[in-house]
């Protein structure tokens, strides 16, 4: 697990106050990983979470997205030249992450699907929200649509907030809290 997927995890657990599993294996997935999913028992909500967080250059526009929804939620197999590879051979591993959910306890249906990434390059935040609608009526999804969320905008605002000046054994967490304070404090003299 990166940092920027330690951090997306510990924004379910100190934010939305979800139990949380990580780097769950995908078994038959060929080398598949869920990179999180989390259990938010309050409310009986369940998260498959998968962060892409690049920040030279890369925000992902529509295109991207799509493709990443694609092999990331939906076991599609990455197009490549190889004759041989997984793509070629129309290999679909949507069975085996829908096996896993299900290993866990989760209903497959009911399952959120979150795509943690920068930015997104390109549209608004209607424009983004009708494509996530529109591509997910495609995997039949149902009420639970695949949503984008801004590890800039969302994550680390709302987990630096949400740790405070706490004084956490974890290292993300801890420098966090010391960036969070560093600009509360600016400005002042002591």
């Amino acid at each position: 697990m990166n940092t920027s997927e330690r951090i997306v995890e510990a924004y379910f657990r100190h934010c939305l106050d979800c139990f949380t599993m990580t780097d769950v294996k995908v078994a038959a997935g060929n080398n598949r990983q869920l990179d999180l999913v989390a259990l938010r028992f309050k409310t009986g909500e369940s998260y498959h979470v998968e962060t892409s967080v690049k920040i030279a250059g890369f925000c992902p526009d529509l295109t991207k997205l799509e493709t990443a929804f694609e092999h990331k939620f939906f076991g599609t197999p990455k197009k490549n030249e190889k004759p041989t590879g997984d793509h070629a051979l129309g290999k679909d591993y949507r069975p085996a992450v829908n096996r896993a959910y299900k290993r866990l306890g989760l209903t497959p249906s009911k399952v959120q699907r979150v795509y943690v990434c920068w930015a997104v390059k390109g549209p608004n935040e209607t424009e983004l929200a009708a494509f996530c609608r529109s591509f997910s009526r495609r995997y039949h999804l149902g009420k639970n649509p695949i949503q984008v969320w801004s590890f800039r905008d969302r994550i680390l605002p709302e987990l630096t907030a949400a740790v405070g000046t706490s004084n956490y054994d974890d290292d993300a967490l801890r420098t966090l809290s010391l960036l969070g304070a560093a600009e509360r404090q600016k400005g002042r003299k002591y």
